[in-house]
C-alpha cells in the first residue's frame, strides 16, 4: 500500500513539474518576432472596417487588406447563437491605427482581389496581427499562418487565461469609431439589409462592412433602424 501511494506521488510530482516546464517555455515566447522592415512597402491607413479588414492607400493606388491570422471576433465560436465582439475589436483597431503609416507585407498586385498580409505599424514596427490576439479583441485562424502559429497560439492562451477582450466574463458595450469620410454599417450572415450598430435584428450575426462595399453588394437598407443613406 504504501509503495502504492509512493508511486502515485511520484507520478504527481513529475506531471506538475512537466507541467511547470510547460508553463515557463509558454511565458518567456519572444514578445515580438524581430525583422527588417526594408524589404516592405510603406502604406497610409485610410479607414478600419472590422477588426480583420483595413483600408490602405499608397500614392493613388487605394486597397482593402485582411489581416492574416486573424479570425472572426465572436465569444464563443462553438455555439451557433455566439455574441460577437466585433465593434471593440473595431474600435481598438481603429484606435491603433488612425492617422498612422504601415508596413505591408506579401500584396498582391491583383487590385481586385482582397489579400491576406502581415502589418506592422510605422515607426514603432508593432505587429498589428499579433497585437490583436495579444490583448484578447479576435481570435486566431491557425489555417493560415505557418511559422509563426505556435506564438500566435501561444498569445491567444495568454488572454485566455487573463480574461482579455472576448475572453471577459462580462463583455463591456462599446460604440464603434471610424475614420472621416468612411461610414460602417453592419449586416448579418444571411440577411441582404445593412443596419445601425445597436440595430435589433443584429442580435444573432453582426458583421461591420463599409456602406459603398454593401451598397456594391445590393444590400438595402433597414426600414427600422434607417442608417445613414449617405
Amino acid at each position: 500500500m504504501k509503495s502504492s501511494r509512493r508511486f502515485w506521488a511520484t507520478a504527481g510530482m513529475c506531471l506538475l513539474a512537466l507541467a511547470m516546464v510547460a508553463v515557463a517555455a509558454d511565458w518567456t515566447a519572444p514578445v515580438y518576432p524581430q525583422r527588417d522592415f526594408s524589404d516592405l512597402s510603406i502604406w497610409e491607413v485610410v479607414g478600419v472596417l472590422g477588426s480583420d479588414r483595413i483600408i490602405i492607400r499608397q500614392a493613388q493606388k487605394q486597397r482593402t487588406i485582411k489581416l492574416l491570422g486573424i479570425a472572426r471576433a465572436v465569444v464563443d465560436s462553438s455555439k451557433k447563437d455566439h455574441s460577437s465582439y466585433e465593434p471593440q475589436a473595431q474600435e481598438f483597431l481603429t484606435n491603433l491605427l488612425k492617422g498612422e503609416r504601415v508596413h505591408v507585407s506579401r500584396l498582391s498586385s491583383d487590385a481586385g482581389k482582397i489579400t491576406s498580409v502581415k502589418l506592422f505599424r510605422v515607426p514603432d514596427g508593432l505587429y498589428v496581427n499579433l497585437e490583436l490576439i495579444r490583448q484578447g479583441y479576435t481570435r486566431l485562424d491557425p489555417t493560415t499562418l505557418s511559422a509563426e502559429r505556435k506564438l500566435f497560439q501561444i498569445y491567444q492562451r495568454r488572454a485566455q487565461q487573463a480574461g482579455k477582450g472576448l475572453w471577459a466574463k462580462r463583455l463591456p458595450a462599446t460604440s464603434v469609431r471610424t475614420f472621416p469620410g468612411v461610414t460602417t454599417v453592419y449586416v448579418t450572415k444571411s440577411g441582404k439589409k445593412y443596419h445601425r450598430s445597436q440595430c435589433q435584428f443584429l442580435a444573432k450575426s453582426k458583421i461591420a462592412i463599409k456602406l459603398s462595399q454593401a451598397k456594391m453588394r445590393k444590400f438595402t437598407p433597414c426600414k427600422v433602424c434607417k442608417p445613414s443613406p449617405k
